[in-house]
């Protein structure tokens, strides 16, 4: 049986620990997948092009990697830590 941690924030309003717990394992799969997959592909692509791009270009790709570990980061916190062999992003190029 799966037992829904709950906490109470500031205003003293009691929530679920994670979104984890609202998903269906599936849902919460796929979304973990896509995250890895896209962070792997971004990977892939700096790999590949890192001598390749003007300096603007590289300034822009450095920061899509930011903000895409950021955002991976938050999702995968509020999906919870259901299966801690995927709770971390890869880590960023820069």
């Amino acid at each position: 049986m799966n037992q829904t941690r709950f906490h109470k924030d500031s205003e003293n309003e009691i929530r679920p620990d994670s979104a984890a717990h609202f998903l269906p394992d599936k849902m919460n799969h796929e979304l973990r997948a896509a995250i890895h997959s896209l962070l792997g592909y971004l990977e892939i692509f700096s790999e590949q092009t890192s001598t390749d791009l003007k300096p603007d270009q590289a300034k822009l790709l450095s920061r899509i990697d930011y903000h895409s570990h950021h955002i991976a980061e938050i999702i995968l916190a509020l999906l919870g830590d259901k299966r801690k062999d995927n709770a971390n992003p890869p880590h960023s190029l820069h």
